[in-house]
């Protein structure tokens, strides 16, 4: 049970619960093993691989071991935490390994990512209309990357996103909502008048 607060703590940057779990003795040296989980590898990998690097500093100051990513990893890595030179120096190969086993990526980095995260994503060919999850990495096919920042009330992120190709007209999932309503429903008026005159379905 604490090693999957650990494990969300570490996903979301959530540096004060890391260090108290830590203080309490939760282990933060061994792989993440639990069945089914987004998260795999050690702390400070899953930390890196979200682009939360303070974190693993962090994580290593209090007897973490060293991670040792994969080049698609890496990749992921440097994209989240906005490091656009790795992004630069990284195999056109292994990106596109990375488009191919992690479509979501584009949602995630949305939600969680450094602010130029789904720039460096769209340049790498990485499509701005994708769909994921935004509460954790996975390929789960729930919403895009434009409805993670009208659900937020990021004006900055949405704008950038329709300037990237984001289509304002596509549902979620679960709602068959689209950017607009999301902005409806959680009050953000300045996405609501950025997407209204751009949504042509109901929202």
């Amino acid at each position: 049970m604490l090693r999957s607060l650990l494990a969300w703590a570490i996903t979301h940057d959530q540096r004060d619960r890391v260090a108290l779990l830590a203080e309490h003795g939760v282990d933060i040296v061994s792989p993440f093993t639990e069945q089914r989980s987004p998260r795999r590898g050690t702390p400070v990998e899953v930390a890196l691989t979200n682009g939360n690097r303070e974190l693993a500093d962090q994580l290593l100051a209090l007897g973490a071991r060293p991670a040792r990513l994969s080049a698609a990893d890496a990749f992921a890595a440097a994209v989240l935490a906005g490091d656009a030179d790795a992004v630069r120096q990284t195999p056109a190969q292994v990106i596109a390994d990375v488009r191919r086993k992690r479509p979501g990526l584009m949602t995630w980095a949305a939600a969680q990512g450094a602010p130029n995260a789904v720039e460096l994503l769209a340049t790498a060919g990485f499509d701005v209309n994708a769909p994921g999850r935004s509460d954790i990495p996975s390929n789960d096919p729930w919403h895009t990357a434009l409805h993670v920042a009208a659900g937020n009330g990021n004006l900055t992120l949405a704008r950038t996103l329709l300037e990237l190709g984001a289509d304002p007209n596509v549902p979620d999932k679960h709602h068959r909502s689209t950017p607009l309503g999301w902005a409806r429903h959680f009050d953000h008026a300045a996405l609501v008048e950025l997407l209204e005159p751009l949504t042509t379905t109901a929202a």
